[in-house]
């Protein structure tokens, strides 16, 4: 009863009008005669982009009311056979659906057009095919085409791989390429009824035409080949300006889940739904005209179905996104979601950071970028040799920082206006800081008779295993809960020390894992890969980011995604770096440089600079090779003002103290963030073109709304000019620490003079050191 209260609804006429009856719990309907006021009632789902500039869009629903003798339903090669057994089955299990379908619209004037590609021979003579060839020809003002090949005007490319026919079959079925072709005719479950039509070529276009029909329901196989592309069909009939829908439920892709994006067939099918959504036509679902719930296949085990979700994405200029697109898919899959916009907004907002390399490689006896100095030369210095490495992999032998205290670290970056701490769990040297259980059952030993070989171990290869014996990474995160600040726990992806993690981002070995002559070995580098993984989102408490570095190859990319989902449901909003797992992460690093607000992402962002020398990370003896606070806050205004994060990177020697050249630097702008930090933190970028690279100017705007802070690498003289910004007459100007208002005037071209009077003009008598913060109060 409940399906023919929604069959009433949805056509708008009178129940007693049709004749019904129900047959195994299905509606089917005997002949009846349409009646001229039949609509249908629909609601169309589609992808519509957003006006970002960015690859972002935007599901909606539309409900429209169709006047069913307006209407046409195409059936795209429903054949009775296909060279697929998995899509000749599929085929099969849709009919029946598929017909009662076609039985409800058919009892109210929709035109049905039969196109089963290739088959017009079976047909010749009958009166569904000379209904077809009747139709009138029609000149058209966009040429009718024989088949409609992907627009690269109009559409992006399909999100599925499809160059090797999608059979999912196992093994895969051989695809026909030429006559004769496996099916005959439309498979028989679909049944053609006096008035339906018959065709397979532009005659469909013609027939509708000729009838004054504008509306087109397309159903039928395959998303990716016939149902987008043959000529009767969605390319052809929206570029003829028809009002199409796909009927979501009833369709299917020629899609092999071990081709891109390496994901189940129909997952697969989902993504070429949104992909018509977003560039071709919108969709319903068969319920909207039966009634009940939509089909789904009975191996369909997305349950609930795909969601679509934006995702934010690097810039395709970023090196490791480079690193890594030949294999790893631009749109993560339906099953894996980013972090939040509200994690994304918190990230926003932390500003300022201390990144803390620390390891066994402070026992080197010169500052270098941590643990690099095992595979190449750094820092001045060669690479180690063979036998130093075997003594490096005894340093955690000795490795006993009893001077490190985590609450007097906490202490000295809370008091200097830190706000989120990074710390290196473990580096690519494979040494772990905390306490893991995932051993490594390979290893190098470097000093064997023969040369390097392979022998069997079974170590955590951690601090458990020192003469200090105390987790550092729980004491850290510990000491950042107790002082209110966010944590960034460090992992590298690649591990030196484990000999099955071969030959991964510069492995010593290089000599491949083969993952079919040893599953063991490979099995074993996944899973301790994810163990420690899932060991530092379990212990440790709340973690706001996890720094990922470095990469592994296409190889083991489907072995890491499913690792990113796992970790993910551990702590949904984690805000991953993107290193190794491109937009499966949450925000990036760029090296070297400062993006901007220009830069074409929406994708959060870091900048992370060492303290000591170029590339130094860790621990440096030598106190003439750091910087000062100074250059600390003029990477921290420049990155803030263009819409991103600053980190400075500092380590502590092998007792746990940091350098005290380090400390004052830390100390001196904390002191600079203690007068001028509202600047900084609660800002964000000021819209508009305000500051120019190679201009000592850079502006931010208080969340409220209500002030701008112009930051000045230099003193500007006796008047600050500011070229871009034109003032509200009610603003007034202050220099921060300075308490009298300073004149200003408006420019001739739309800017502001901002007068600097001459009790200002001696260094002396000005508060704080450079730069100096200019605060522009308006309404």
């Amino acid at each position: 009863m409940r399906s023919l209260l929604i069959l009433a609804k949805m056509f708008r006429r009178p129940l007693p009008l049709l004749t019904l009856c129900l047959t195994a719990g299905v509606l089917f309907h005997a002949a009846a005669a349409p009646s001229a006021t039949d609509s249908l009632e629909l609601d169309l789902r589609r992808l519509r982009k957003l006006e970002t500039g960015l690859d972002q869009w935007q599901q909606v629903t539309n409900h429209v009311r169709w006047d069913a003798s307006h209407t046409a339903a195409v059936i795209c090669d429903m054949w009775d056979q296909h060279w697929c057994k998995g899509a000749t089955a599929r085929v099969a299990e849709m009919a029946p659906r598929m017909n009662d379908v076609l039985r409800a619209l058919r009892q109210h004037g929709v035109l049905i057009i039969h196109c089963p590609s290739d088959t017009m021979k079976y047909y010749e003579g009958t009166p569904g095919r000379q209904l077809a060839q009747a139709a009138p020809h029609v000149q058209t003002d966009i040429p009718l085409k024989g088949w409609c090949s992907l627009d690269p005007a109009k559409e992006a490319p399909l999100p599925i791989e499809d160059a090797d026919g999608g059979c999912d079959d196992t093994p895969p079925c051989k695809p026909a390429t030429q006559a004769p072709w496996p099916w005959h005719h439309e498979i028989e479950t679909l049944q053609i009824q006096a008035g339906d039509a018959i065709t397979d070529d532009a005659e469909a276009f013609y027939l509708m035409r000729q009838r004054g029909i504008t509306n087109v329901m397309v159903m039928g196989v395959h998303e990716n080949m016939c149902v987008i592309g043959r000529p009767f069909s969605i390319r052809q009939l929206v570029n003829q300006g028809q009002n199409v829908v796909l009927i979501r439920d009833l369709t299917d892709t020629m899609y092999n889940s071990r081709q891109k994006p390496y994901v189940n067939h129909f997952t697969g099918t989902d993504l070429m739904t949104w992909h018509i959504e977003k560039y071709w036509c919108s969709t319903i679902t068969s319920d909207q005209i039966v009634g009940g719930s939509p089909f789904r296949f009975a191996a369909d085990t997305n349950r609930p179905a795909s969601v679509f979700r934006n995702c934010v994405k690097l810039p395709t200029t970023d090196a490791h996104y480079r690193g890594v697109k030949a294999y790893i898919e631009d749109t993560p899959n339906p099953d894996y979601s980013q972090a939040s916009e509200s994690a994304r907004a918190a990230f926003r907002q932390l500003k300022y950071g201390v990144r803390i390399h620390w390891g066994v490689y402070c026992m080197l006896d010169y500052g270098c970028n941590a643990s690099w100095p095992f595979v190449r030369a750094d820092s001045g210095h060669p690479r180690l040799t063979d036998e130093q490495r075997q003594a490096y992999q005894q340093f955690y032998r000795t490795f006993n920082p009893t001077n490190f205290n985590a609450d007097g670290w906490m202490d000295l970056f809370q008091n200097n206006g830190i706000k989120v701490v990074a710390f290196t769990t473990k580096h690519h040297d494979g040494f772990s800081m905390f306490d893991t259980h995932a051993h490594v059952a390979r290893r190098v030993n470097w000093a064997a008779s023969g040369g390097p070989e392979i022998e069997e171990c079974d170590v955590a290869y951690s601090i458990m295993d020192s003469p200090y014996h105390r987790d550092i990474v729980k004491e850290v995160t510990d000491a950042a809960h107790r002082h209110n600040l966010k944590i960034d726990l460090y992992f590298s992806h690649p591990d030196w020390y484990d000999a099955d993690f071969r030959p991964f981002a510069f492995h010593p070995l290089t000599n491949r894992v083969d993952k079919a002559a040893h599953p063991d070995e490979w099995n074993h580098f996944v899973m301790r890969h994810r163990q420690q993984l899932t060991e530092l989102l379990t212990q440790y408490g709340k973690i706001d980011l996890m720094c990922l570095d470095q990469y592994f190859d296409q190889t083991a990319w489907l072995d890491l995604r499913e690792t990113m989902k796992t970790i993910r449901r551990i702590q949904p909003d984690v805000m991953f770096r993107c290193r190794g797992i491109g937009n499966y992460g949450d925000y990036y690093t760029p090296e070297g440089f400062v993006p901007g607000a220009k830069e074409n992402t929406d994708m959060p962002w870091m900048v992370i600079y060492p303290l000591a020398g170029e590339g130094v990370w860790s621990y440096e003896p030598d106190g003439a090779k750091y910087k000062d606070g100074a250059w600390i806050i003029h990477n921290l205004v420049d990155a803030v003002a263009k819409g991103g994060n600053f980190m400075v990177g500092i380590g502590p020697d092998a007792t746990g103290l940091f350098h005290p050249q380090a400390i004052k630097a830390l100390q001196d702008a904390g002191s600079w963030l203690k007068l001028n930090g509202e600047a900084i933190f609660h800002t964000h970028p000021l819209p508009g073109d305000g500051w120019k690279d190679g201009e000592n100017l850079r502006f931010t705007h208080s969340d409220s709304g209500q002030t701008i802070y112009v930051t000045a690498f230099q003193w500007p003289g006796q008047e600050l000019v500011l070229h871009r910004l034109k003032l509200p007459s009610t603003a007034t100007v202050k220099l921060l620490g300075d308490s009298e208002p300073l004149a200003w005037r408006p420019t001739p071209a739309s800017g502001t003079f901002i007068s600097l009077p001459a009790r200002l003009q001696l260094p002396a008598t000005r508060p704080s050191q450079l730069p100096r913060v200019f605060k522009l109060d308006y309404q």
